[in-house]
């Protein structure tokens, strides 16, 4: 890789983002995953049950955002769950919507990041998600920190260099995907744009690619849930990706687009 990937993806199918993305991504060309809980869309998933208290885009708006080309529509379920029925479900939902892709393959957001990665690339992994996936897009490794990763992860928050995020997650700043699981950043609603922004020059100085996960984006997103995020943050953070991809540091990708550079056949 001559530079760094970044890629935004966006999770659930909330109302707040097809307003982000009509409002500002695609009139500023920047590109986005959108992870579709597909019972969330098209209300046969009780209220009880949705992933937040926010409310769903439509299935209009969805076949909508379809025709944009700066938007990637992806799995993520239809009751957002992780079992090979459901996300099948999800995606016959979806193919039904707005059709395939060419290749036939589509991109998964693991709810929750909650899919284990070794039943997703065992020899034994449903043939749906052999066959039928693309990648797999996770959270971070739950694995348990070494001292130094300790404290490095710490001194992020007050020093954020891209050496200490480096030491830390490492493998987050992608090289290559042999395995078809792209792991991710989750942008919770405590972490600072500065922190956000230290990722972001993280993969610039290894020349990694990135995939920064989202979900609500409001200018209350503290009143909307813990894995929301502040609306000025994000438009302060999209500017400086803009800034920097102008500059040639990097591109912004669909995490299809960031996958295909950094597969390994």
């Amino acid at each position: 890789m001559d530079k760094a990937i970044i890629s935004l993806s966006f999770d659930d199918g909330r109302e707040d983002n097809y307003r982000l993305f009509k409002k500002f991504t695609i009139p500023h060309n920047i590109p986005v995953t959108l992870n579709v809980a597909t019972a969330y869309v098209d209300g046969s998933m009780p209220a009880e049950s949705w992933p937040t208290k926010k409310g769903p885009m439509t299935k209009e708006q969805v076949i909508e955002l379809s025709g944009c080309s700066s938007i990637e529509l992806a799995l993520h379920g239809d009751a957002h769950d992780n079992t090979e029925p459901d996300v099948r479900a999800g995606r016959d939902k979806l193919a039904s919507w707005i059709g395939s892709p060419e290749d036939g393959k589509w991109g998964f957001a693991s709810p929750y990041s909650k899919l284990p990665v070794e039943d997703f690339v065992s020899p034994d992994a449903p043939p749906f998600f052999k066959n039928d996936i693309l990648y797999m897009r996770t959270g971070l490794k739950k694995e348990p920190l070494t001292q130094l990763q300790e404290i490095c992860r710490k001194t992020c928050k007050v020093l954020p260099l891209p050496i200490f995020y480096h030491t830390t997650y490492g493998y987050a700043f992608m090289q290559e995907c042999p395995d078809r699981v792209i792991y991710s950043f989750p942008v919770f609603n405590a972490l600072s744009f500065t922190y956000v922004k230290g990722i972001i020059d993280t993969a610039i100085r290894y020349k990694g690619a990135v995939t920064l996960m989202f979900h609500s984006i409001e200018p209350d997103s503290a009143s909307v849930d813990e894995w929301s995020w502040d609306s000025d943050k994000f438009r302060k953070l999209c500017a400086y990706l803009v800034r920097m991809q102008k500059r040639n540091k990097l591109d912004i990708a669909t995490t299809r687009d960031l996958y295909n550079k950094i597969k390994t056949d």
